[in-house]
């Protein structure tokens, strides 16, 4: 297997920068890029994202693209827009209060899910990069966390939660999209 080298690019979607950026990253003999592709990227900057993956491909790169911050679900300080407009699908705290990140296993987040696929798909990615899924833990988790030593229970039983129930499901997705599903990476940072 060939070595890759890549760097990931997020917080600037104006394409003319981005050139400048690019050339940099060929320069450093970079394989691929990593952009990011949030919920405010899918509502507002899909035709600039498609721009960027175009330039990117045309520059020789590898594209690969990841839910930053989607749900409040996947890495990254994004905003979410859907953990806010639908309550009800969020998850439940141990106190019963909802948290202010969806939930994987409701419907209506996978479907959303779905369309956030079949959206990232058309920009002509060659990668679905899924960074970071977790559940939502509050302070007093972290805490616990500490008091283990750093073994994070909380994350295992969310990363056990996103393999065994929706691996499936974006496999099936991603076929229909053309995306081959070895290249689907189900990683944690």
């Amino acid at each position: 297997m060939q070595k890759k080298t890549g760097i990931s690019y997020f917080g600037n979607r104006n394409p003319r920068h981005f050139l400048i950026d690019l050339e940099e990253m060929i320069s450093h003999h970079c394989s691929f890029v990593l952009h990011t592709f949030s919920e405010n990227d899918q509502l507002f900057y899909q035709a600039t994202m498609a721009e960027m993956v175009g330039l990117s491909k045309g520059a020789g790169l590898e594209v690969y693209l990841a839910p930053w911050g989607v749900g409040r679900v996947f890495g990254g300080e994004a905003f979410s827009d859907y953990a806010l407009k639908n309550r009800s699908t969020c998850q439940k705290l141990f106190s019963g209060e909802l948290a202010p990140a969806a939930c994987l296993n409701t419907p209506a987040f996978a479907e959303f899910m779905m369309k956030w696929i079949d959206d990232a798909a058309e920009l002509g990615t060659d990668v679905i990069f899924w960074g970071e899924p977790h559940f939502y833990h509050e302070q007093a988790a972290d805490r616990a966390v500490q008091e283990l030593g750093g073994l994070d229970p909380l994350a295992d039983v969310g990363q056990r939660a996103l393999v065994g129930r929706h691996r499936p499901v974006v496999a099936a997705q991603a076929q229909r999209q053309r995306v081959a599903h070895e290249q689907f990476l189900l990683l944690r940072t």
